[in-house]
């Protein structure tokens, strides 16, 4: 997998509150939004190119999945026309593989309670250039998914250890 950074210029933020302040004067990304994969999650979960993924305790599902299961192979705005809550969740449940993923909070270091909510989750990294996500994540938020932004940039924040090694999606820089 390569895809060509135009990002930022260093490989790496000073911190947390760095990264923060990048992405939030970039891509307009509130902070409390942004997830990273615990170091207590050991199998590889996500994967490209997937960037939208659909979770609800120990059960997952792809964007591409949904849009194969109800035959729609189209633009995301004519997607989200088709899609509902209860047919994720329906397909969800269908799932005959179980992950065990740990999701933390970024900015407070909480784990996320994966409860019976269906929560939609973007894989982003100021690497992907992905300023989409604004416009999908309230699609998503007006059918009544929770959403959350899942960051792959740990590797490049000093101070951020405890993130899961395996379930980062690297980006070749040129």
């Amino acid at each position: 997998m390569a895809i060509k950074s135009q990002g930022q210029n260093d490989d790496e933020f000073v911190g947390k509150t760095d990264y923060f302040e990048f992405i939030s004067k970039k891509y307009k990304i509130d902070s409390t939004s942004i997830y990273y994969t615990a170091d207590s999650t050991k199998k590889t979960i996500f994967l490209f190119p997937s960037f939208t993924y659909f979770i609800r305790k120990d059960k997952i599902i792809t964007i591409e999945e949904v849009a194969n299961n109800i035959g729609s192979y189209c633009p995301p705005k004519k997607l989200f026309g088709q899609l509902s809550y209860d047919l994720v969740s329906e397909l969800l449940d269908k799932q005959n593989y179980e992950v065990d993923l740990t999701l933390k909070n970024l900015n407070s270091n909480e784990i996320l309670n994966q409860n019976e909510e269906i929560v939609a989750v973007f894989l982003f990294s100021v690497d992907f250039k992905k300023s989409g996500i604004r416009y999908i994540k309230n699609k998503l938020e007006d059918l009544g998914f929770k959403t959350i932004i899942l960051s792959m940039d740990m590797p490049s924040i000093n101070g951020i250890i405890d993130y899961s090694k395996v379930n980062q999606i690297r980006v070749k820089k040129n």
